[in-house]
């Protein structure tokens, strides 16, 4: 039980940072800073991307490790933005 409520609030948290950072990277895209709010939004995707793909494939290492990553990758873009 404890794995099936991380893994809601896991998703809860990830849609609050799609809700957040869309918004975010569009006006990055629009303004002085292009490159960051590109590599935002397309980050997000691929992030979002490997969490389905990690869900349809039983959660293999390689694929948790790359989530991580990017996840990573993400918080270092959202810094150099703010």
């Amino acid at each position: 039980r404890s794995g099936a409520l991380a893994q809601v609030v896991h998703r809860g948290g990830a849609l609050l940072a799609l809700l957040v950072l869309i918004p975010v990277g569009a006006a990055a895209l629009r303004g002085q800073r292009r490159r960051d709010g590109a590599a935002l939004l397309v980050l997000l995707v691929l992030q979002l991307g490997l969490g389905w793909l990690m869900v349809l494939t039983m959660l293999p290492l390689p694929l948790a490790l790359a989530h991580n990553v990017v996840a990573g990758l993400l918080l270092a873009t959202v810094v150099r933005l703010a």
